[in-house]
């Protein structure tokens, strides 16, 4: 069950990201 959440986290992470480059 935590490796779905931090899949989740890191996922979320990484679109925060991209976005906030762009």
């Amino acid at each position: 069950m935590m490796r779905v959440f931090m899949a989740i986290l890191c996922s979320l992470l990484t679109v925060c990201s991209v976005s906030a480059r762009d």
